[in-house]
């Protein structure tokens, strides 16, 4: 029990640990790690540490002293066999020596050749055909480390069939020393002692390998960058008046080879303007919303809120004041109000009234209310939208960000989501990621960005006024 216990607070630790160092990556580190490699970790290697380990050092010390009380009896009983004791034990040694060697190996190149497999989970949307090859090159380390035990095995047992042939030839010799009780108990100590030593060695290996799975966690959260933790911590967002000063930006701040995601960009959002980002695929519009949120480093110029440099806020806190409503909303698993107020700072009332502005109060109240267990699944793509914003405005921040969050939706509900923005949101800065120009009139500016570079600046009905890019743009999406 105390090597359970010791073991399992340790793993506990360490997959906390490792859970903090990932969490603190940078943005950048997630580009250049293969994701197999992270999903390892915390899957293969906390597995031989919180399972592994555990249960094969208990059968070590069980399967070890049986095989030593084993050898005391059977010495007691045949005084000969001590003669041929020494040259057994070397003999374990390296049996042992070789098998924990070749083993170790085997068992690393199984779990690195489970990294493909955790990839490709990531990727089996596009092809599920792909999974079974590569299904069958993560089991060929497995079957080598399957063969190399039965090897193990073999040795063992031609190791005690020879301590069985001394102990039948030394019998045979000096039949009249020995009682017939004797030389049963004799052998059926070896027979004990053949499976208790393969038992034994084999979770020896196991230990070894499970200490391995440690030293490789330390060393991924040793390897992995944190962000930087200094700087403004909080009380510096009170209103949201955002400039851009000749902002280039890109995934490796160290990298002079790769163009900028973003190239020299500056135009002044004032507060309380609602700005839409509009451009072709690959212009930058994401990586414009990712810079705001210090998820990308700014290689050139900088970026200020309220006059205060985002480099010199923590990034945490600059993240924690700025609310974000993604394509895709994520909830968390259990009820709708856990999914709204997973910090239990949240009324029932706000929570409540936000939902009723959004208009879906009637729906959830039919469903149980906010403690009915919740399913995203359940839900239209519209309405997980209207949660989302019914959520962001459960907590007032001077800056809302939508990242194309009415791509998805009808025209109806897109209008409705836009309506509520303006009549709940007017106090703050809104910055819309667009894909679609319906509704662009409603903005108060418009950035047109191409290539990574900002084309054009202005009000809405000023670029469709004249020839610019923009009404070029609008023209094709609405042909």
């Amino acid at each position: 029990m105390l090597i359970v216990e010791i073991v399992g607070n340790t793993s506990l630790a360490l997959h906390s640990d490792l859970l903090h160092s990932v969490v603190r990556a940078p943005f950048s580190f997630f580009q250049k790690t293969d994701i197999g490699s992270i999903m390892n970790r915390f899957s293969q290697d906390i597995e031989l540490i919180d399972f592994v380990l555990p249960i094969n050092a208990l059968n070590f010390v069980e399967a070890l002293s049986l095989c030593v009380v084993s050898l005391v009896l059977l010495c007691v009983v045949s005084k000969c066999i001590t003669i041929a004791l020494p040259f057994v034990l070397v003999t374990i040694s390296v049996l042992q020596h070789g098998y924990l060697r070749t083993s170790r190996q085997v068992r690393l190149l199984d779990i690195e050749a489970k990294e493909l497999l955790f990839s490709h989970f990531q990727e089996t949307v596009n092809g599920l055909s792909q999974c079974p090859a590569k299904l069958d090159v993560t089991q060929k380390p497995f079957y080598m480390l399957f063969c190399i035990r039965q090897g193990l095995k073999l040795a063992l047992d031609f190791l005690i069939m020879l301590l069985a042939v001394i102990l039948v030839a030394v019998v045979t010799a000096l039949k009249d020393r020995f009682s017939a009780g004797e030389i049963g108990v004799a052998l059926n100590l070896i027979i004990s002692i053949s499976q208790n030593l393969n038992t034994a060695i084999e979770a020896w290996t196991e230990m070894e390998i499970s200490l391995g799975a440690v030293a490789r966690v330390q060393e991924f959260m040793k390897e992995t960058p944190a962000e930087a933790s200094a700087g403004i911590e909080k009380g510096w967002l009170t209103r949201a008046d955002i400039r851009f000063d000749n902002v280039s930006t890109g995934y490796r701040s160290d990298s002079a080879c790769d163009r900028p995601l973003l190239l020299d960009i500056s135009f002044h959002i004032p507060c309380g303007q609602n700005i839409a980002v509009c451009g072709p695929s690959g212009s930058g519009k994401t990586s414009l919303i990712m810079t705001i949120l210090r998820m990308l480093e700014i290689s050139q110029g900088r970026i200020t809120i309220n006059n205060v440099d985002i480099s010199t806020i923590h990034p945490a806190a600059l993240r924690a004041q700025i609310i974000v409503i993604p394509q895709d909303p994520f909830f968390l698993p259990g009820t709708l109000r856990y999914c709204f107020n997973p910090t239990g700072t949240l009324s029932e009332k706000r929570i409540v009234t936000a939902i009723e502005k959004v208009g879906l109060w009637d729906s959830i109240y039919r469903k149980g209310g906010l403690d009915a267990t919740f399913n995203a699944l359940d839900w239209s793509y519209g309405e997980r939208q209207l949660l989302a914003l019914a959520r962001a405005l459960t907590t007032p921040s001077p800056l809302l960000i939508l990242d194309e969050a009415t791509s998805g939706v009808d025209w109806e509900t897109e209008s409705r989501i836009l309506e509520i923005i303006e009549q709940e949101c007017a106090a703050q800065t809104v910055i819309a990621v667009v894909h679609r120009l319906r509704h662009i009139e409603r903005f108060d500016k418009v950035a047109l960005l191409q290539h990574g570079e900002l084309v054009e600046f202005d009000a809405p009905r000023a670029l469709l006024g004249r020839e610019s890019e923009f009404r070029k743009l609008h023209t094709a999406l609405h042909k």
